[in-house]
């Protein structure tokens, strides 16, 4: 009949039937051969589409048993067509990722058409398991299908570098830590002041220095307010020299906690760089060296009464000596 003649036609070599199908359905051939041609050139494209995809594609029965692979499906898995062909998809899957696959599958299964991902190891024929990601689609109501499509490909190069992003955040992470766990423990202020003086950052030893009890009290607001007015116009004028990238030495100035005390510090500031170089902060330690300037004065003070005494002595020594002639 004519529909076994189409489908001879559409069939690889299948133009040989064209004699045959001219004396059966002289009228009829030209059209019949025209729609058999257009039909085997979909299907070859479709084919090319699906061989040469990067991407495996596979067609699954009900039971999770192969029905189709691809050719991408077969280097991915390293599988032959007749091998794979004998597998259940189940069978291929790491024991961990087994559970996970099975709920998405139920789903698949239970829903038409609708893709639902996923993300597993899957065991190549070598033994080794590698990561893919895909989806799973519900094509059992279609009668020349009646499988389920799985769409997959090896993400093991995205694994690798999620997996050296995470080791990178989890060291980064710990050197945070390491690092306000040496902030928290030195005895210096430890500061960090944003070019119009504002106080962005600072650890308990400034805190207790500044006489604050929360770092609300400080953070957030000008830093110059704490410096004793004497001083202010150079600390401000110090700290805009960081921020234009001069260099800084040690720098003493006064500051006056929030209960009214008043210190001498010295301190000495840094530029702090974002990766374009720009500068975005001023990183100082700052050391009270309010009695090393006590004990200094008094040091001096103790110079100068010994040279007086000195001084006096030689006088009195002189005198007598006057005296006695």
């Amino acid at each position: 009949d004519l529909p076994v003649a189409v489908n001879r036609i559409a069939l690889p070599g299948g133009e040989r039937e064209i004699l045959n199908l001219r004396n059966i359905f002289p009228a009829e051939a030209d059209a019949v051969l025209a729609t058999a041609r257009r039909d085997y050139q979909g299907e070859r494209r479709f084919q090319a589409l699906i061989e040469n995809s990067s991407d495996a594609v596979a067609l699954l029965e009900a039971t999770g048993f192969f029905s189709y692979g691809s050719l991408s499906a077969e280097r991915l898995l390293a599988y032959s067509p007749h091998e794979l062909r004998d597998l259940s998809c189940f069978s291929l899957l790491h024991p961990e990722d087994l559970e996970g696959f099975q709920d998405t599958w139920q789903r698949a299964v239970s829903t038409e058409r609708a893709p639902f991902s996923f993300e597993a190891r899957v065991r190549r024929r070598d033994g080794s398991y590698l990561w893919v990601e895909g989806t799973v689609a519900n094509l059992l109501d279609e009668p020349d299908l009646r499988s389920l499509v799985l769409n997959f490909r090896g993400i093991a190069r995205r694994k690798q570098a999620e997996a050296e992003l995470l080791a990178s955040r989890r060291h980064l992470a710990e050197r945070e830590r390491y690092l306000a766990l040496v902030l928290d423990s030195v005895p210096e202020c430890v500061k960090i002041l944003g070019p119009q003086g504002d106080l962005l950052q600072i650890n308990p030893a400034g805190l207790g220095m500044l006489e604050a009890d929360q770092p609300e009290e400080l953070v957030g607001k000008c830093f110059y307010a704490r410096v004793d007015e004497m001083d202010r116009e150079r600390f401000r004028a110090h700290n805009e020299s960081v921020f234009a990238g001069l260099q800084t030495g040690i720098f003493e100035f006064r500051i006056k906690g929030l209960k009214g005390t008043l210190r001498m510090v010295e301190s000495r500031a840094a530029p702090l760089l974002h990766e374009s170089g720009e500068i975005h902060g001023a990183l100082s330690i700052t050391r009270d060296v309010s009695e090393r300037k006590h004990l200094d004065e008094r040091l001096r003070e103790s110079a100068r009464l010994e040279s007086l005494g000195i001084l006096a002595g030689g006088i009195a020594h002189d005198f007598n000596n006057l005296l006695t002639g």
